[in-house]
């Protein structure tokens, strides 16, 4: 059973995303109006950093335990290393629709990040992300039109990846989940949606 241990008050407005550090001793939070903090949870969460931008952030995501990613409802993606002062640009997605998912792999050296159609696979070198791949609307259009989906727009929810690091499952706002193998352009297989 869950109970509460600790309330933290928000004077920015509402957050919309929190993701702890693999280690949890951090707790990084984002809110509507373009605050960033992180709370270090060994010393009662206290804040240890603060920022805000014009950008509204609405996913966040540790890459290791010094890295904070953010995604921003312009379709940017952020990242702010605890031994850092500032954000550093990462990446900005073509159609500049919001950032959905920012997933990463078990070791960490790939990321996965989702906004409208697209699927953006990253790669750290170094500690720098760098861009490896787009795949752009992964769902045939004639499957589309098979289920009567074709005047949807193809909205990629969250993608994650599998144990073995090199296939994905995306997750379709309207068009179910989708299992492919990453590093090639075409899908594997699809997984309808049985419900809709």
């Amino acid at each position: 059973m869950f109970r509460l241990s600790k309330t933290i008050q928000n004077t920015e407005g509402s957050i919309a995303a929190l993701a702890f550090s693999k280690d949890h001793r951090y707790l990084g939070s984002v809110s509507a109006d373009g605050s960033i903090r992180i709370y270090d949870v060994d010393v009662h969460f206290q804040t240890i950093w603060f920022h805000r931008r014009s950008s509204q952030f609405n996913i966040i995501n540790w890459d290791n335990d010094c890295s904070l990613i953010m995604g921003t409802t312009q379709g940017e993606v952020f990242m702010f290393g605890l031994n850092s002062t500032k954000l550093e640009l990462v990446y900005v997605s073509e159609s500049s629709l919001p950032i959905n998912s920012i997933e990463f792999n078990k070791d960490r050296d790939k990321m996965l990040v989702a906004s409208g159609s697209e699927l953006i696979i990253m790669g750290k070198e170094n500690n720098h992300w760098t861009f490896q791949r787009h795949i752009q609307c992964p769902i045939p259009r004639e499957v589309q039109a098979i289920l009567s989906l074709q005047y949807l727009p193809v909205v990629v929810g969250s993608a994650h990846f599998l144990e073995d690091q090199q296939h994905s499952v995306v997750v379709s706002q309207h068009h179910g989940l989708w299992y492919f193998f990453i590093f090639v352009l075409f899908i594997a297989s699809y997984l309808p949606d049985e419900g809709n």
